[in-house]
């Protein structure tokens, strides 16, 4: 059974749940970042905490699925307002890199 990584871009349904749901039906395996971490209206994700995750189960992942907004501000709200770390950012985009270095497949 194929396995996808998924990074929501929030903790709307739409974003968490029905993927979930959509999952099933194709019978596949998804591996979400946790959907009560993910960003809401008012408190963004953590990107620190998502990249840590990320870090924990990339391995095992045949597929990888990454909402920029999600990972990068926190949230569509958060996008919306500028609020992402340049610094932050950068660094995440490099560890994505290095991913795609040691997993060519992924």
């Amino acid at each position: 059974m194929k396995k996808i990584g998924l990074i929501p871009l929030d903790s709307r349904p739409c974003n968490t749940n029905w993927l979930m749901h959509f999952s099933q039906i194709g019978q596949v395996e998804l591996l979400s970042y946790p959907f009560e971490k993910c960003g809401s209206l008012h408190v963004g994700a953590n990107l620190d905490e998502m990249m840590r995750w990320l870090d924990h189960v990339v391995d095992a992942l045949d597929y990888l699925i990454i909402s920029a907004d999600g990972l990068f501000s926190g949230g569509l709200v958060q996008a919306r307002l500028g609020v992402a770390n340049a610094a932050a950012v950068e660094q995440a985009l490099t560890q994505i890199k290095t991913y795609k270095e040691r997993y060519p497949k992924l």
